[in-house]
């Protein structure tokens, strides 16, 4: 094989540059509602079929495109949202880059109608493996249809890692989920093999269509947050500290109204709520960061769900400390107040230099998980309650309070069920709750 630099055909690189853009139907779906959202459309439709493995089709009632423009729509680099490089530091649209159609027609085949308001006619445009075929008026409405098939039949290496049709289905509904939270000004409706799957009404009110999109529950147990910091917004709600979740998927996180995906914020977010619900369950979160577009950098990744931003700190420190003062004032169901911002009173311990006791007999030497610390306690039970029971407390001693507990005295056991640390002295087996501990001593 030739060792020697060739430059790549245009076609290999539209397909390979495709990648980065095109990963399964999702970034389709993703990418066509997008653009409806970008030319103003109210109204948005979505039909897949076999979870848009076989074919995806996106209808909007947005400006259209003009006759002479729609053979630009499928080449590489051209766009109507910026005109120079500067103009990437204030983007305010999702898309500016002119790669979304072009890779979408490199592998796959695509048919657009589109109509421009005042247009007497629209345009019937058909692209196959990113070239257009025919092009011919056509009567269609107002707006923009776009219709993809035989979705990577140009590269059927890529079809192998598609999942299970239910699977590409959800990941197309999560782009459409976060979609319809960041825009209840717009109508959307999603049919799946022939069926309504999905369907948002437009409303003017940003917790009617949150309620809609994240269930009643999440609405029963959530609340606003609102705060200001220099230049930036944040607005959303959050769940209560008794409503959690078992993963953090419920957390959607929004810049300018462009979902994103970043660690930092969403460790924002759980550090706020880390003294009040259990290990391992994570918050509903739906959050509205609003910057200044020169102070974030949307141009990390084409597929533009990771950002940058110009004071990251200050941007975690308001979306913690938002959250955190929300929740000091929040009161369970029950009515009781679970979150403290200011340290407990601090209070005078008694400690005592720890001494090894001896191993004893009734419980394991080995490292104690859940079954040993079972078996240690029903053991030291069963052997105290041979043991005779001391004299009953006369009245003069109802009043005398309980002892000094020293764990200096006693032997560390293990830990029972994630959640209790057990301890062992000489005539008592006490268990300890390292949750409530550790907020004694904050």
């Amino acid at each position: 094989m030739s060792k020697r630099i060739i430059v790549l055909s245009e076609d290999i690189a539209n397909k390979i540059a495709a990648g980065e853009v095109v990963e399964r139907p999702a970034s389709i779906v993703k990418e066509l509602l997008e653009n409806a959202i970008d030319a103003g459309a109210t109204d948005i439709r979505v039909v897949l079929e076999k979870g848009g493995t076989q074919s995806i089709r996106v209808t909007d009632n947005g400006s259209g495109i003009d006759h002479d423009d729609v053979p630009l729509v499928f080449e590489r680099h051209a766009t109507s949202k910026i005109h120079q490089f500067e103009d990437i530091f204030n983007v305010v649209s999702f898309g500016f880059r002119g790669e979304a159609m072009p890779s979408i027609a490199s592998v796959a085949r695509v048919e657009m109608l589109t109509r421009r308001n005042n247009d007497v006619s629209g345009t019937r445009a058909i692209l196959d493996g990113g070239v257009i075929r025919s092009m011919d008026p056509a009567g269609t409405p107002e707006g923009t249809q776009v219709s993809v098939s035989g979705i990577f039949a140009h590269v059927p290496a890529r079809r192998k890692f598609l999942k299970t049709e239910a699977t590409e289905q959800g990941a197309c509904l999560d782009v459409i989920t976060r979609l319809a939270l960041a825009h209840p000004e717009i109508r959307f409706k999603v049919e799946a093999n022939g069926k309504e799957i999905f369907a948002a009404p437009e409303v003017h009110d940003t917790a009617k269509r949150i309620a809609m999109v994240m269930g009643g529950e999440f609405s029963a147990h959530c609340m606003a947050v609102d705060a200001q910091q220099d230049a930036m917004t944040l607005k959303g709600f959050i769940s209560r500290p008794e409503y959690s979740k078992s993963n953090s998927k419920s957390i959607y996180l929004f810049v300018n109204k462009r979902f994103i995906r970043d660690t930092s914020l969403t460790h924002a977010v759980l550090s706020a709520y880390r003294q009040i619900i259990e290990s391992r369950r994570y918050p509903a979160a739906t959050l509205f960061l609003e910057v200044p577009p020169e102070d974030v950098d949307v141009n990390v990744h084409p597929a533009k769900m990771e950002v940058r931003f110009k004071n990251a700190h200050g941007v975690y420190e308001l979306v913690s400390k938002t959250i955190a003062h929300h929740l000091s004032r929040a009161e369970t169901s029950r009515g009781h107040y679970l979150y403290r911002l200011a340290p407990a009173e601090k209070k005078d311990y008694f400690y005592r230099q720890p001494f090894v006791n001896e191993p004893s007999p009734s419980m394991p030497s080995r490292p104690a998980d859940r079954s040993h610390a079972q078996q240690g306690i029903q053991n030291i039970l069963l052997h105290r309650s041979q043991v005779s029971q001391p004299p009953a407390a006369s009245e003069g001693d109802a009043g005398v309070p309980d002892k000094t507990i020293l764990f200096g005295d006693m032997r560390y056991v293990g830990q029972y069920d994630g959640t209790y640390l057990l301890f062992e002295g000489p005539d008592s087996l006490i268990l300890l709750d390292q949750h409530a501990a550790h907020e004694r001593i904050i």
